[in-house]
């Protein structure tokens, strides 16, 4: 019971998941953005392309999976990290919108979970443990 009501909930980590979903947000509202001084291992051309109709700027989702298929996987999470703190940058607020509603989805699952551990508690019912067979 000293674990249960130890634990701090509602933390705000910035989760890999939480990042990717963030972009996914950005593409999705096609958020202009200039990521040529990031000298990013992505191929750009298509987007800042000399020709006016060409010349986008728009974050895609076209980029957004170009990170994963130009790139090592180990090199992803930085990469979208560098994108993400760009977007950050020029886009705060919009950021921030997209993160809190990540976050209070995070919420709600952390209190259902809390509540099925204090009630597992408050009857004295034990945790199985499962481990991974794989």
């Amino acid at each position: 019971m000293h674990l249960f009501n130890a634990y701090h909930r509602h933390k705000t980590p910035l989760l890999a998941e939480i990042r990717g979903g963030c972009l996914h947000n950005a593409t999705s509202d096609e958020l202009p953005i200039d990521l040529r001084h990031l000298n990013l291992k992505l191929d750009t051309t298509h987007l800042f392309d000399m020709r006016p109709e060409k010349a986008t700027g728009i974050w895609t989702m076209d980029w957004y999976n170009s990170l994963s298929s130009q790139n090592e996987v180990a090199k992803v999470a930085e990469l979208e990290q560098l994108v993400f703190d760009e977007l950050y940058k020029v886009y705060p607020q919009r950021m921030k919108t997209y993160q809190q509603r990540y976050y209070e989805t995070l919420w709600s699952i952390e209190e259902v979970v809390m509540r099925r551990v204090e009630l597992a508690v408050s009857r004295g019912w034990g945790f199985m443990m499962m481990q991974n067979t794989f």
